[in-house]
């Protein structure tokens, strides 16, 4: 037993020298494999890292910067403020699309600034023409309302001095010449009115029968000389500027007996169609 005790610790001893002889070479080999492993997966991650900041960059400078300088651009767009040449506009993606909109957008801010400057121009040009107009007509119906005054006057003087030993013809001159007096001062009036319109006039409801038959009054001589016909119709209130009214039917009366056919007697009609809400003066004359 003794022997055979010796012999096995001999066999185990020259066994586990042997499985060490064997696991050394492994555990080296496995020792240098995980440091190649290692320095690899550094390696990789250094590429990965550098790979990374490039793709960053890339994208930084092809999609970052030109959206940044494009935000800019629009908004200086949007303010009023001078842009100058927009970037990225020679790129294909979207990034170059939204360029040429910019481009285009800022064209037409161009052209609107142009436009405004020269509307701005136009508008103060008109408002010292319509200043200058309503100088003019204040100065104008000043002036004018003197010697119709004296006009007037002097009628009167005449009715209150002859008036008793004028016959009716001569006395129906005069009141010819008394009511155009009085129509010349209303036009006066009209006119300084006319020039102050959307200042001091303002809307207000008149009657275009009164204003049609002042028409008809004023123009009696030229009626009666054209043995002329003028028939009306009952005609609404309407909301308006009296004196304009006036001169509007008086001018038209006074065309149609101007333009007359030869030997032929105007006929005049002044009415007011309520199926459509419309006011007309029509003739018998040689038409426009």
């Amino acid at each position: 037993m003794p022997a055979e005790a010796h012999e096995f610790k001999y066999v185990s001893a020259e066994l586990k020298n042997i499985i060490l002889a064997r696991v050394e070479p492994v555990k080296s080999n496995f020792y240098e494999v995980v440091d190649r492993v290692r320095q690899l997966i550094i390696v990789s991650s250094i590429i990965l890292l550098v790979l990374a900041l490039l793709l960053s960059y890339g994208i930084s400078s092809s999609i970052i910067n030109p959206l940044k300088k494009l935000t800019l651009t629009f908004t200086d767009l949007a303010n009023d403020r001078k842009v100058g040449a927009i970037p990225a506009m020679d790129l294909e993606d979207e990034i170059g699309a939204m360029s040429r909109a910019a481009e285009v957008f800022r064209q037409k801010n161009e052209r609107t600034k142009v436009l405004v400057n020269e509307l701005d121009r136009k508008t103060a040009e008109l408002q010292s023409s319509n200043k200058e107009l309503e100088q003019f007509a204040y100065i104008a119906s000043h002036d004018l309302q003197e010697p119709l005054r004296t006009i007037t006057s002097f009628v009167n003087l005449l009715d209150k001095v002859y008036g008793n030993k004028m016959d009716n013809e001569e006395k129906k001159y005069l009141h010819y010449i008394t009511q155009s007096a009085h129509r010349m001062q209303s036009l006066i009036h009209g006119l300084l009115e006319y020039s102050r319109i959307g200042k001091l006039s303002e809307l207000k409801p008149i009657d275009p029968n009164r204003l049609v038959k002042q028409a008809i009054n004023d123009l009696s001589a030229m009626i009666e000389s054209k043995n002329a016909t003028i028939e009306t119709g009952d005609m609404p209130l309407i909301r308006g500027y009296e004196s304009e009214v006036q001169s509007l039917f008086q001018n038209l009366i006074s065309n149609a007996l101007k333009f007359s056919r030869e030997n032929i007697p105007p006929v005049v009609n002044i009415g007011y169609l309520a199926d459509n809400n419309t006011f007309f003066v029509s003739d018998n004359g040689i038409g426009i």
